[in-house]
């Protein structure tokens, strides 16, 4: 637990005394509340979220989420002492104890993860199918997806909705994946912060949840599909911005770590897509890469001259 003011640890938020009066602790550093979030409602928690305030990041990522997780340690190893394990005790029914044990500590990064990735599935196949219907050119985006759509298009609704979902697990998977091991070894603050993978997993899941706006745009549509790619550089600086608060580092190290993500994570989803592509059609790979070069380079170059 820290104050969500100065950072200082502390040792508890607040006292609870008989007559059920709380009452909250004062920081010994900066001298003042140490969390008082644990008084506000969630309502207000939520638009200071989005007002990307210090103190709502901090309250949940370390003095809610860290504290549940501590809460959970100490249960479950007074069950243990409860109920030991014996040799006789089957394996599996170890296994899928532990398994259980898991999805139930962490219940709530697991729900929100699932909810994102729902409204992230449903984003992608409208914006994919938007592009591929007007052809319009959007900067940065995909072009070996923008290829394989002209035969995703042919599947049944139920095949293109399971290749949206793979793709979209499978991109939230890489950048996760990437971003906990570059935080992890880059930063001092991950070797020496516990609950490190825990507490960046759920700063991405705060900051990343701007990305679901666009269901909005579906009920109004706007003119363009830009809109839609406003919106993802959007939830980019808040989770630049997020990162920042959480870790505390400075904003270079963190874009270059962000850079990094997004190349890796880029090259294996179109490595994979080209892959997927060379299977459909039966082309050589490598034919593949040299049109996703050529109409990438197109792209840009067309991108550039409309901007100047």
């Amino acid at each position: 637990m820290i104050c969500i003011e100065c950072s200082a640890p502390t040792e508890t938020l607040y006292t609870e005394y008989s007559n059920k009066y709380v009452q909250l602790t004062e920081c010994k550093n900066c001298h003042s509340e140490v969390d008082p979030y644990v008084e506000i409602d969630n309502v207000l928690l939520f638009i200071d979220l989005l007002l990307l305030k210090p103190g709502a990041y901090r309250h949940l990522v370390y003095n809610s989420m860290v504290v549940s997780l501590e809460s959970f340690k100490e249960h479950y190893k007074d069950q243990r002492r409860r109920m030991p394990y014996h040799k006789s005790t089957p394996r599996l029914k170890v296994s899928i104890k532990n398994i259980f044990n898991w999805f139930k500590k962490y219940d709530t990064i697991i729900r929100l993860w699932v909810l994102l990735v729902v409204f992230e599935v449903y984003l992608t196949w409208v914006e994919e199918e938007e592009i591929y219907h007007t052809r319009e050119r959007v900067p940065f985006n995909s072009v070996t997806l923008q290829l394989l759509m002209i035969y995703v298009n042919k599947w049944n609704a139920l095949q293109q909705y399971m290749f949206f979902l793979a793709y979209c697990v499978l991109d939230n998977v890489l950048f996760h994946m990437f971003t906990l091991r570059l935080v992890k070894s880059w930063m001092p603050w991950g070797k020496t912060t516990n609950y490190s993978s825990q507490i960046v997993s759920y700063t991405i899941l705060l900051s990343q949840g701007v990305k679901i706006f666009p269901i909005l745009m579906l009920i109004w549509p706007y003119d363009n599909i830009i809109s839609m790619s406003i919106n993802k550089w959007i939830a980019n600086l808040y989770l630049i911005e997020s990162m920042k608060i959480v870790t505390n580092s400075s904003y270079g190290s963190i874009m270059q770590l962000l850079v990094i993500v997004f190349l890796l994570r880029f090259t294996i989803l179109n490595i994979l897509v080209l892959a997927l592509l060379s299977m459909i059609t039966g082309d050589n790979l490598i034919n593949n890469v040299l049109v996703v070069l050529s109409q990438t380079y197109f792209g840009l170059r067309t991108f550039v001259s409309e901007l100047l």
